[in-house]
C-alpha cells in the first residue's frame, strides 16, 4: 500500500481488504444478532451453553446449568490468568483478528476479548442503533455512502479507518486520530469543519482537546455535529457543560466496556443511564458481599450475547448506584443513577474528610479556569492536585482552596497533561 501523508485525512491507514472483510462480517452478523436477541429465554440458554462448552464452567458443573444464582462471581484476574478457560470450545473462526478487541489497559493488564458474530455486531454496529432510539433526528442526519459518524481517538495504537455501517443505511463511520502532531491536528479540525457530522463519538477528554484546537485555529466555520456521544471515561458535569457549549449540541452519556459492549446510556430526561437488559444482567455487589439488582456497590456483568468468550457475574471493576423503575422516556427497569466508577469518594485532611465532589466544585470555581485536574492523597495528610492550565493559575486555585477548606493542606503540581495518550482520565485517585 502506498505511503499515506499524515495530514491526508481523506485516506485510510487500513487496507481495502480490511474494509471489505469488516463489511462482510457486518452483513453476515446482522441476522445472527437478530436471531440471538429474539432467542427464547436467551439468558438461560446462554448459561446452559457456557456450562457445556466453556472449560471453566464445564469442569465446575459437569452438566447444563441455567440458573445464574449457581454461578460464582469472577474477577478480572481470573480472566487475565486463565483466559482460555473462559473461551468456548464450540466457536472457531478464521477471521479471528477481526473478532477480538483488547481492553484499554489504563487500570491494569490488557485483556483480549474474543467475539462471536452477534456480539461483534452488537458492539460495533448495534450500539448506534440503540443511540438512535433517543436521538430523534439521527437517521435523517445520516448520508448513505458518505462519512456521517466520526469516532475520535487519541490512542497511538489506533489507525485511521472507515467502516460501512449497513444498519445505518450504509452511512460510513470514520475513525480519526487526535494528537499525533500539530500539522495533523490542524488538518483534523479543518476536515471536521467541512464534514456533515451526524454523530461525533469520543471520550470527554478527547472532545475537550478537540474543542480547544477548534477554538484556537483560524479560518471559517466551527465543528458542528448534530449529536455527540461520550463514553470511555466519566463525564463530569463541568466537562459536559464545556462540551455542549463548545460543540453547540447536547451530549449523550454512555457506559460501555470491551467485555460487555454497550451497558447503559442516557435518555433525553437525563435521569441516569438506562441499562440494556435485553441481553445483559447487571448485579450490584454490596459491601457485605450480597448481590442484588439495585443498590450501591461493585457492578457484576453477565453478557448473554457473547457465546464465545464467557463473562458471567464478571466483576468489571466499576462502582455505581443502580435503581429500578419507570422513566418518562418509556424505559422500565434498571438505571445507573451514579457512576463513580473507580474513583475515590473522599480524602482525609488530618481532622476529617473532604468529598471529591467538594474538591471538584472548588477547582471549577478557579479563575483563570483549570483545563483538567487529578486529585490524589499525599504524605502527612496532604491532598495533591495535579492540574493543567495557564501559567499563574496555581495562585488563583490555591486561593479558592484556602477559602473553602482553611484547615486542609493542598499540594499543587502544574503538569502538561494528566494521562498518557490513549489512557482513561480519572480525576479522583
Amino acid at each position: 500500500m502506498p505511503a499515506i501523508q499524515r495530514d491526508d485525512l481523506t485516506a485510510d491507514e487500513t487496507s481495502r481488504e480490511n474494509a471489505r472483510v469488516n463489511l462482510g462480517l457486518a452483513l453476515e452478523a446482522y441476522p445472527l444478532w437478530v436471531e440471538r436477541l429474539t432467542c427464547r429465554d436467551l439468558k438461560r440458554a446462554f448459561l446452559a451453553e457456557c456450562s457445556a462448552a466453556v472449560p471453566h464452567y464445564r469442569n465446575l458443573f459437569q452438566g447444563a446449568v441455567r440458573d445464574l444464582d449457581r454461578f460464582p462471581v469472577i474477577d478480572r484476574a481470573d480472566h487475565d490468568d486463565r483466559r482460555l478457560d473462559f473461551i468456548s470450545t464450540d466457536f472457531e473462526d478464521p477471521r479471528g483478528e477481526f473478532l477480538r478487541i483488547s481492553t484499554n489497559g489504563t487500570f491494569g493488564r490488557t485483556l483480549r476479548v474474543a467475539w462471536d458474530l452477534p456480539s461483534f455486531f452488537d458492539l460495533n454496529h448495534a450500539s448506534y442503533l440503540r443511540f438512535s432510539t433517543v436521538l430523534p433526528a439521527f437517521f435523517s442526519s445520516l448520508v448513505p455512502g458518505e462519512p456521517s459518524v466520526f469516532v475520535i481517538s487519541d490512542s497511538p495504537r489506533d489507525l485511521r479507518t472507515s467502516v460501512v455501517m449497513p444498519a445505518l443505511d450504509g452511512a460510513i463511520l470514520r475513525r480519526l486520530i487526535l494528537g499525533r502532531d500539530e500539522m495533523t491536528d490542524v488538518a483534523l479540525v479543518e476536515h471536521l469543519r467541512r464534514a456533515r457530522i451526524a454523530l461525533l463519538h469520543a471520550k470527554p477528554s478527547v472532545l475537550l482537546d478537540l474543542i480547544e484546537l477548534d477554538g484556537a485555529h483560524d479560518g471559517g466555520g466551527r465543528i458542528a455535529p448534530a449529536y455527540v456521544v461520550c463514553s470511555g471515561e466519566n463525564l463530569y458535569p463541568d466537562d459536559r457543560a464545556r462540551i455542549e457549549a463548545g460543540l453547540g449540541c447536547s451530549v449523550l452519556d454512555a457506559y460501555a466496556a470491551s467485555e460487555a459492549g454497550l451497558i447503559a446510556y442516557e435518555c433525553r430526561h437525563r435521569t441516569g443511564m438506562h441499562v440494556v437488559t435485553d441481553h445483559l444482567t447487571v448485579e450490584v455487589e454490596a459491601g457485605d458481599g450480597s448481590l442484588g439488582p439495585t443498590g450501591t456497590g461493585q457492578l457484576l456483568i453477565t453478557n448473554a450475547l457473547n457465546w464465545r468468550h464467557a463473562f458471567i457475574r464478571y466483576r468489571i471493576g466499576d462502582r455505581a448506584t443502580v435503581t429500578s423503575g419507570e422513566c418518562g422516556c418509556g424505559h422500565d427497569g434498571q438505571t445507573i443513577v451514579a457512576m463513580p466508577g473507580r474513583e475515590r469518594a473522599a480524602y482525609g485532611d488530618g481532622t476529617g474528610s473532604i468529598t471529591a465532589e467538594e474538591i471538584g466544585a472548588a477547582v471549577a470555581a478557579a479563575d483563570p479556569p483549570v483545563k483538567q485536574f487529578q486529585v490524589a492523597p499525599g504524605e502527612d495528610h496532604r491532598i495533591v492536585i495535579s492540574w493543567v492550565g495557564r501559567p499563574g493559575g496555581d495562585t488563583a486555585l490555591a486561593a479558592v482552596l484556602r477559602g473553602r477548606f482553611p484547615g486542609a493542606r493542598f499540594e499543587l503540581v502544574n503538569v502538561p497533561a494528566i494521562n498518557l495518550p490513549g489512557g482513561k482520565l480519572r480525576r479522583f485517585l
